[in-house]
């Protein structure tokens, strides 16, 4: 049986009320060090707005995580993601987390409509660093799921002349390294996957999904040869995407790109696609988060 756009609704209703019920005891704080809704696009959308929490004075590292959500393109936000910035942020980080559009036909949003909103949200952050007392040259980019491609494509921006040439950005934030949790890598092969028919598949990506050239410029393992900096990939035994991560780790031997494959053997219900994100206070779980911080120390 394939998934239709029927079905695909369904998941995400259902998502959506686990996620409203899991964030609903989680306490944002209210400070000067706690910054809500702001916009990165002066148009009104929910979805072009971030979040900034900055550690306290006395645990500040002055280093800065961008935390980019998941959620299938078509699903999440920023707010959930609280609980896991929280985190890095009670270790000393500054933590971002951004909304982007979600995918819609109805809105116009496609994938790349989704990194284009993320572009400008960088554009936006670098002229505004010294506003939020943010440091330049401490920069990490972290994401789960679709969020893990965006990290992984807008590091590869970040990175490489051509590739800001071919999206038309001009940014020169430098970025220390990318840390991804269950990520899209292969979008090839997601744009392929069986499982769906083309009626979800236009619901998920957008209706440019069969065109090769566009598929290939938003593909991080197109580009993975802008990776210049170090990369930490996680997944688990019952991540659904765990084929993603592993090719990941064999391109990155193969091409000689520094980075470090934690992968979680479990066979536990909870522990799956992204556990770390959404269950940071579980045992496994704190295993990833913990080895992800010493992977930022290390290359901080």
């Amino acid at each position: 049986m394939r998934i239709g756009p029927f079905a695909m609704d369904l998941i995400v209703r259902f998502m959506d009320k686990n996620d409203r019920k899991r964030i609903s005891s989680f306490r944002f704080l209210s400070d000067e060090n706690h910054l809500y809704d702001i916009p990165y696009v002066d148009d009104g959308d929910e979805h072009h707005k971030f979040d900034l929490i900055k550690a306290s004075k006395e645990q500040r590292k002055n280093r800065l995580i961008i935390d980019i959500h998941g959620g299938a393109y078509i699903y999440g936000i920023r707010k959930n993601n609280a609980p896991f910035a929280s985190v890095f942020w009670e270790e000393g980080y500054d933590v971002i987390t951004v909304d982007y559009r979600l995918v819609s036909k109805a809105n116009g949003v496609d994938v790349k409509k989704q990194i284009e909103d993320l572009l400008a949200f960088l554009s936006f952050l670098e002229k505004h660093l010294k506003t939020y007392g943010l440091e330049k040259d401490e920069i990490f980019l972290v994401g789960d799921s679709a969020g893990g491609h965006f990290a992984l494509l807008l590091s590869e921006i970040l990175l490489d002349e051509r590739l800001q040439r071919d999206w038309g950005a001009k940014l020169a934030l430098p970025v220390k390294a990318v840390l991804v949790n269950c990520p899209v890598y292969d979008f090839l092969a997601a744009t392929e996957v069986s499982m769906m028919n083309k009626k979800a598949k236009v619901k998920m990506f957008g209706p440019h999904f069969e065109e090769l050239n566009w598929v290939r410029l938003l593909d991080p393992r197109i580009h993975r040869k802008a990776l210049k900096v170090p990369v930490f990939v996680s997944s688990c035994t019952n991540d659904f995407l765990k084929e993603h991560s592993v090719r990941a780790n064999l391109d990155f031997v193969e091409d000689g790109i520094k980075h470090q494959f934690f992968f979680l053997e479990s066979k536990k219900k909870k522990i799956a696609h992204v556990h770390n994100v959404i269950w940071p206070d579980l045992p496994e779980s704190k295993k990833v988060n913990e080895s992800m911080l010493r992977f930022l120390e290390e290359n901080a």
